[in-house]
């Protein structure tokens, strides 16, 4: 990195993309969340839980909901760290305070089973896009007081369905992010597993630094939807079971923000 590239401003910011595109006498007031859902299964059940519609007048593809207040839901923006970082700077210029990303993840232990969820502690930034915001480091971390919303209001439905249901267990642990789906290799899935990482995704790093250096708390919820533990790629054998659970964490999401 260039030893000024922290210090020097950017010659094209998000700011200046929001004005030209959406005036601001034109747009609609930010939502306090954002809802970034990188599963299209996910966006799908959101929209329709709170009959979501889009408008001119709204700044970077985020759904409104009708039913309820507080949350703008943003989906189908690809895959990758820079796309999500992208749409982050428009939200944060926009004015919104805080987001969630929800999607799925690959295990990368035999104790992390199909349909599990993950709250990132900490993300490896092993993902090309968090050192444009950080300087360098091993780690980007979400914010505290979100993952405890999240685990709170994941653990009170846990408890509900198991009375009823089986309901997959919840880990607050380290992912580990990557830039590239197809080299993610054996070596590197053997040795991230014994150092803790329970999961492997393309996103949270560069979220969690784009959003700390933008100050906007930013934090994660991953379902595990395919496994590499055993050294080979295995998808989840009950997609029913996957969609129910991803139905559920949707529903949930939209429950613990609206307002």
């Amino acid at each position: 990195m260039h030893p000024e590239k922290y210090s020097s401003p950017p010659i094209l910011t998000a700011q200046d993309m929001l004005d030209a595109g959406y005036p601001a006498r034109r747009r609609r007031a930010a939502p306090q969340t954002v809802l970034i859902f990188m599963s299209k299964t996910m966006m799908d059940h959101a929209v329709r839980i709170t009959a979501a519609t889009q408008s001119s007048r709204v700044p970077a593809s985020v759904f409104l909901p009708r039913r309820t207040t507080g949350v703008g839901l943003l989906g189908n923006i690809g895959v990758g760290g820079a796309s999500v970082v992208a749409h982050l700077e428009l939200l944060a210029a926009w004015g919104v305070k805080q987001v969630v990303l929800a999607g799925t993840a690959g295990g990368l232990l035999p104790s992390i089973h199909f349909e599990d969820i993950v709250i990132p502690s900490q993300s490896f930034r092993n993902d090309g896009v968090s050192d444009h915001y950080l300087p360098p480091a091993e780690w980007a971390v979400p914010s505290l007081k979100l993952n405890q919303t999240l685990a709170a209001g994941l653990t009170q439905i846990q408890s509900k369905k198991a009375r009823s249901i089986p309901f997959p267990a919840i880990h607050e642990a380290p992912v580990w992010t990557t830039a590239s789906v197809f080299r993610e290799t054996q070596a590197e899935v053997k040795a991230f597993g014994q150092q803790g990482m329970v999961a492997v995704e393309m996103e949270t790093a560069s979220l969690f630094a784009a959003a700390e250096r933008l100050n906007i708390a930013a934090s994660a919820v991953l379902v595990i939807s395919d496994s590499l533990a055993t050294g080979t790629h295995q998808l989840a054998p009950k997609q029913h079971q996957l969609n129910q659970v991803l139905y559920q964490v949707t529903k949930t999401l939209i429950h613990l923000f609206k307002h």
